[in-house]
């Protein structure tokens, strides 16, 4: 379309603009956070359909409009958000993703790897990869792109589980899973290094304890670390197999 712009970009955040309308905040991989107006967006039977849907990933035709907020005039669908909103813990998941993109990330800039890493880590929440282990790997993976990549020592069973996490090539995700309270120690970590480089709070607790395995798979789960095939992965075996259980304003989304 003449004047317009077309943009690779993932669904962020939806507000209520006015009475008919959404703000729809969007991450593309050309430009980075934008604020789209949508108009008509809250009106019944309106043209954008399940386009707007959390965390759908769209090709949009978006122009300057007279004030600041540029306008959203055309979606076409590259993968829709279903394959999310039928899982509650995947599409919390999904939309924790969104706030650290948002918390991490200025608005208005490029950063085409993060772009990169969070379709990857949607397409794995997708293919039914543990959604605690998806959720530390992406962490891991944007606070290194953004440049706060975090040091590990090898002291807790957390950090071993950080430490191999960082060094993991996607692919080799599925199959593993984390002990609950391992990957919540895990979170809360993460959580803390993402609220010291941010302008916001982010908390880890609640969702990870409704994502994370249950004790009994603790030595299981530390060998499917180990299977990542790492280089230097700080899980061995013998480690693993000896281990014991450790002691008990107005925003809508989309």
């Amino acid at each position: 379309m003449s004047g317009s712009e077309a943009l690779c970009a993932v669904n962020l955040r939806a507000y209520p603009l006015g009475e008919s309308d959404k703000i729809l905040v969007v991450f593309s991989r050309e430009r980075g956070i934008l604020r789209l107006a949508a108009r008509g967006a809250r009106k019944t039977g309106n043209k954008w359909a399940g386009r707007l849907e959390p965390l759908a990933r769209n090709v949009l035709q978006v122009i300057r409009g007279r004030g600041s907020l540029e306008q959203l005039i055309g979606a076409d669908t590259r993968v829709s958000g279903a394959g999310l909103l039928g899982d509650l813990d995947r599409l919390m998941v999904g939309l924790r993703f969104a706030e650290v993109v948002m918390a991490l990330l200025p608005e208005a800039e490029p950063y085409p790897e993060v772009f990169a890493a969070l379709e990857t880590a949607l397409d794995l929440l997708v293919d039914r990869v543990s959604p605690a282990v998806v959720s530390l790997w992406f962490e891991l993976t944007i606070l290194d792109l953004a440049g706060y990549r975090p040091e590990f020592g090898e002291h807790t069973l957390a950090q071993r589980l950080l430490a191999a996490l960082q060094e993991a090539e996607p692919r080799l995700l599925h199959g593993v899973e984390a002990p609950a309270e391992i990957a919540l120690e895990a979170s809360e970590i993460l959580a803390n290094t993402i609220s010291r480089h941010a302008e916001t709070e982010i908390h880890a607790a609640d969702l990870m304890k409704r994502l994370s395995a249950p004790l009994g798979a603790q030595k299981e789960s530390l060998n499917g670390v180990e299977a990542l095939g790492a280089p230097g992965a700080p899980v061995s075996s013998a480690a693993a197999a000896s281990l014991d259980p450790p002691p008990g304003a107005d925003e809508e989304t989309l």
